[in-house]
C-alpha cells in the first residue's frame, strides 16, 4: 500500500449544496462506476433535482436545517474529494454513517480521503454518545486498510441483489421437489420467528437507507392506523418444511423505482433450492413486474437467489468505529490510501 503525502495538494472546506452538489454527483458518478447503476443514477439524480432546487428557492434552504453534512476537497477551484455525514437513530443511539468517500483518480494516492475521513471522525466524536459506521466495497482492500488504520473494525458484509422489470406471467406448478415442502401465506403464528430472523439478519444499526419498519410486518399492524396506508403494499409468503416453519420473504411496494423484498430465514440449515423455489413462488404469485432488490449477508444462499433470476449488483463491508482505547489485544494499525 502507498504511503500518503503529508500535505495533500488543495484544501478541505465544508459542503455548499447550492453551488458544489452538482460537482460532488459528478465525482461520485465516476468515482463509484455508477454511470450504469439504475439505483445510483437514482441517488444522483436526487441530488443534482436538490441543487437545482435550492439555486432557484434559496430562501427556502436557508430555512431548513439539512438533514446531512458533508465536506469537500478542493485544489485549483475544482472538487476532487468529497464525504457525506448521514445522521440517523439505531433505537435512542445516535449514529452517524460516513458516506460518499470519493476522490478523483488524478488526485488518488495523495492521503485526500484518509484527510477527509479523519476530519468526519473529528466532527463526530463531538457529539456524545454517537456511534460511527461506514459501508464500502468488499472488493476495495485499499479503502478497507485505510478505515482500519483510522480505528475503524469489520461488523459484517452483505450481497445486494437485483432483478430487472419485466411483465409478469405465470409459470407451470414447480415439480421435483419433496412433498413436505410447502410454500404459502404466512400464518399469524409464524410471525414472532420472522420477526427475531429478520432483526437477526438487518440489524439496525446497518439498516438507516432502507427505509422499512419492521413492526409493520405482523399480524397487528392493522390496529396502528398509521400503518393502513402502507399495509397493503405488504405481502408475506412462508416455506415450511412440513408443519415447521423455515422461513418468510415479504415484498415491500415503494413509490422508488424498485420494489424490495425481504428473507427471514430460521437458523438451522435450508437448501438452496428451498430458497429458490419461495422466490419463484412469490414472482408466479404476487410480483407486479416492477424492478426488485433483495439484500442479504453475504455468501447465504448466494445461488438460489440468482437461480431465481437476480443478478449480484454489489458486495459490501459494514465496518464502525472503535475508539483505540476499544481495540482488542493485538491489532497493529495499518497504513494506506483509500479512494
Amino acid at each position: 500500500m502507498e504511503q500518503p503525502a503529508s500535505n495533500p495538494p488543495g484544501t478541505l472546506r465544508r459542503l455548499d449544496p447550492r453551488r458544489d452538489l452538482d460537482a460532488v454527483a459528478n465525482l461520485v458518478e465516476v468515482a463509484f462506476g455508477l454511470r450504469g447503476d439504475p439505483d445510483g443514477q437514482f441517488v444522483l439524480n436526487q441530488m443534482r433535482e436538490n441543487a437545482a432546487r435550492q439555486r432557484q428557492e434559496p430562501f427556502l434552504s436557508n430555512l431548513a436545517l439539512p438533514s446531512a453534512d458533508g465536506y469537500v476537497w478542493e485544489d485549483g477551484g475544482k472538487i476532487v474529494g468529497n464525504i457525506s455525514l448521514i445522521p440517523f437513530q439505531a433505537g435512542l443511539r445516535p449514529i452517524c454513517l460516513v458516506a460518499n468517500v470519493a476522490v478523483a483518480e488524478e488526485y488518488r494516492n495523495h492521503g485526500i480521503a484518509t484527510a477527509l475521513t479523519r476530519h468526519a471522525l473529528r466532527i463526530a466524536r463531538q457529539r456524545q454518545g454517537m456511534a460511527v459506521w461506514l459501508q464500502v466495497r468488499h472488493e476495495n482492500q485499499v479503502a478497507i486498510g485505510v478505515y482500519e488504520s483510522l480505528g475503524f473494525r469489520h461488523f459484517g458484509s452483505v450481497s445486494q441483489y437485483r432483478r430487472a422489470g419485466e411483465t409478469p406471467r405465470g409459470t407451470s406448478p414447480l415439480a421435483g421437489y419433496p412433498s413436505l415442502v410447502e410454500v404459502g401465506e404466512r400464518q399469524r403464528s409464524e410471525w414472532p420467528a420472522q420477526k427475531a430472523a429478520l432483526r437477526a439478519t438487518y440489524p439496525p444499526e446497518t439498516r438507516w437507507y432502507l427505509n422499512v419498519d419492521f413492526n409493520a410486518f405482523g399480524p397487528r399492524a392493522w390496529y396502528n392506523p398509521l400503518n393502513w396506508i402502507n399495509l397493503p403494499r405488504l405481502k408475506h409468503l412462508s416455506f415450511r418444511s412440513g408443519s415447521r416453519w423455515q422461513g418468510t420473504l415479504t415484498w415491500q411496494g415503494t413509490d422508488t423505482r424498485a420494489d424490495n423484498l425481504w428473507l427471514a430465514m430460521a437458523k438451522d440449515a435450508v437448501q438452496e433450492e428451498h430458497v429458490s423455489r419461495l422466490l419463484k413462488v412469490f414472482m408466479e404469485r404476487i410480483w407486479n413486474g416492477r424492478p426488485l432488490n433483495l439484500e442479504y449477508p453475504m455468501g447465504r444462499y448466494t445461488e438460489g437467489i440468482l437461480s431465481a433470476g437476480f443478478e449480484l449488483a454489489r458486495n459490501l463491508d459494514w465496518m464502525h468505529y472503535l475508539p483505540p482505547q476499544k481495540w482488542p489485544l493485538g491489532v497493529l494499525r495499518k497504513t494506506g490510501t483509500a479512494r
